[in-house]
C-alpha cells in the first residue's frame, strides 16, 4: 500500500470499472474507493468533481477552456498538460466554488 498526500493527487479517474489516482509521485495508482466516496473524503482536500468519471485538485489546475455545447476542457499543470473534460452538469458548481480564478 503506497500513501500518497492529498496534494500530490492531480486527478482521481473511473476507467473500466476501476477507479485510479494520478499522483506527482508514484504515477498512476489504484485505487480502492469508489469516485463518489472519493468525492465526499476530498472535497475538503480542495478536490470537485467535473465529470462523471473525474475528480480534479483545483490546486493542479492550469486553466478552463470552452470546448462545445456548453462543456469544458480543464488543462492540468503536469508535464503533459493533460485535458480532462468537464461536463456541462458540473460547470455551474465549478464556477461557483471557484469563481473561474484559474481562467
Amino acid at each position: 500500500m503506497v500513501l500518497v498526500d492529498y496534494h500530490n493527487i492531480l486527478w482521481v479517474v473511473a476507467e473500466a470499472k476501476k477507479v485510479y489516482a494520478q499522483t506527482t509521485t508514484a504515477g498512476k495508482l489504484l485505487v480502492r474507493d469508489t469516485l463518489k466516496e472519493l468525492e465526499q473524503r476530498l472535497s475538503a482536500h480542495n478536490f470537485v468533481r467535473v465529470h462523471k468519471s473525474y475528480l480534479v485538485n483545483l490546486d493542479h489546475v492550469a486553466e478552463y477552456r470552452p470546448w462545445f455545447s456548453g462543456t469544458y476542457l480543464i488543462r492540468m499543470a503536469d508535464e503533459a498538460h493533460t485535458q480532462i473534460p468537464m461536463s456541462r452538469g458540473y460547470v455551474a458548481h465549478l464556477k461557483q466554488i471557484t469563481g473561474w480564478r484559474k481562467c
